[in-house]
Protein backbone atom coordinates (compact mmCIF):
# COMPACT_ATOMS: atom_id res chain seq x y z
CA UNK A 1 0.00 0.00 0.00
CA UNK A 2 1.00 3.47 -0.67
CA UNK A 3 1.71 6.13 1.77
CA UNK A 4 -1.11 7.61 3.49
CA UNK A 5 -3.62 5.18 1.71
CA UNK A 6 -6.28 4.18 4.12
CA UNK A 7 -8.77 1.30 3.59
CA UNK A 8 -12.06 2.20 3.09
CA UNK A 9 -14.32 0.32 5.00
CA UNK A 10 -18.31 -0.54 3.74
CA UNK A 11 -21.10 0.33 5.91
CA UNK A 12 -23.57 -2.90 6.23
CA UNK A 13 -26.84 -3.31 7.18
CA UNK A 14 -27.96 -5.81 9.66
CA UNK A 15 -30.82 -8.32 9.00
CA UNK A 16 -32.81 -6.47 11.23
CA UNK A 17 -32.17 -3.16 10.00
CA UNK A 18 -33.63 -4.64 6.32
CA UNK A 19 -36.10 -6.59 8.03
CA UNK A 20 -37.13 -3.03 10.13
CA UNK A 21 -36.83 -0.92 5.98
CA UNK A 22 -38.66 -3.56 4.16
CA UNK A 23 -41.77 -3.74 6.64
CA UNK A 24 -42.15 -0.30 7.63
CA UNK A 25 -41.52 2.37 4.55
CA UNK A 26 -44.54 2.72 2.52
CA UNK A 27 -44.36 0.95 -0.65
CA UNK A 28 -45.89 3.30 -2.61
CA UNK A 29 -42.44 5.79 -2.20
CA UNK A 30 -39.75 3.06 -1.87
CA UNK A 31 -41.07 0.20 -3.99
CA UNK A 32 -38.04 0.38 -6.09
CA UNK A 33 -35.41 -0.08 -3.37
CA UNK A 34 -36.98 -2.47 -1.95
CA UNK A 35 -36.97 -4.40 -5.05
CA UNK A 36 -33.13 -3.35 -5.59
CA UNK A 37 -32.09 -4.51 -2.27
CA UNK A 38 -34.00 -8.10 -2.07
CA UNK A 39 -32.45 -8.82 -5.69
CA UNK A 40 -29.11 -7.20 -4.81
CA UNK A 41 -28.90 -9.91 -1.49
CA UNK A 42 -30.47 -12.96 -2.61
CA UNK A 43 -29.13 -12.54 -6.02
CA UNK A 44 -25.61 -11.58 -4.75
CA UNK A 45 -25.21 -9.05 -7.01
CA UNK A 46 -22.44 -6.02 -7.51
CA UNK A 47 -23.99 -2.25 -7.81
CA UNK A 48 -22.96 -2.53 -11.79
CA UNK A 49 -25.19 -5.57 -12.19
CA UNK A 50 -28.26 -4.03 -10.22
CA UNK A 51 -27.58 -1.36 -12.47
CA UNK A 52 -27.59 -3.21 -15.63
CA UNK A 53 -30.87 -5.00 -15.22
CA UNK A 54 -33.49 -4.13 -17.42
CA UNK A 55 -37.24 -4.96 -17.76
CA UNK A 56 -36.38 -7.53 -20.25
CA UNK A 57 -33.95 -9.37 -17.69
CA UNK A 58 -36.81 -10.19 -15.79
CA UNK A 59 -39.44 -13.13 -16.88
CA UNK A 60 -42.63 -13.65 -14.75
CA UNK A 61 -44.02 -17.54 -14.97
CA UNK A 62 -46.77 -17.23 -12.64
CA UNK A 63 -45.91 -17.67 -8.65
CA UNK A 64 -42.08 -17.13 -9.50
CA UNK A 65 -39.96 -14.57 -11.15
CA UNK A 66 -36.87 -15.22 -12.87
CA UNK A 67 -33.92 -12.85 -13.22
CA UNK A 68 -31.12 -12.63 -15.71
CA UNK A 69 -28.40 -10.96 -14.34
CA UNK A 70 -25.15 -9.75 -16.02
CA UNK A 71 -21.99 -10.72 -14.81
CA UNK A 72 -19.83 -8.21 -14.88
CA UNK A 73 -16.99 -10.35 -13.79
CA UNK A 74 -16.92 -11.94 -16.99
CA UNK A 75 -18.45 -12.71 -20.06
CA UNK A 76 -21.63 -14.47 -18.71
CA UNK A 77 -25.02 -14.50 -17.09
CA UNK A 78 -26.38 -15.77 -13.74
CA UNK A 79 -30.10 -16.91 -13.17
CA UNK A 80 -31.43 -16.11 -10.12
CA UNK A 81 -35.76 -17.48 -9.10
CA UNK A 82 -37.25 -15.35 -6.87
CA UNK A 83 -40.45 -16.93 -5.07
CA UNK A 84 -43.60 -14.37 -4.75
CA UNK A 85 -44.75 -13.39 -1.21
CA UNK A 86 -42.84 -12.43 1.86
CA UNK A 87 -39.30 -12.60 0.96
CA UNK A 88 -36.39 -15.09 2.58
Amino acid sequence: TGDGYQAKKSKILTKSEIDRFLSSVDDKEFLMIKVGLILGIAGACRTEELVNLTVDDIKDVGSSLIVKIPNTDKDSTNLCGYRCGKYA
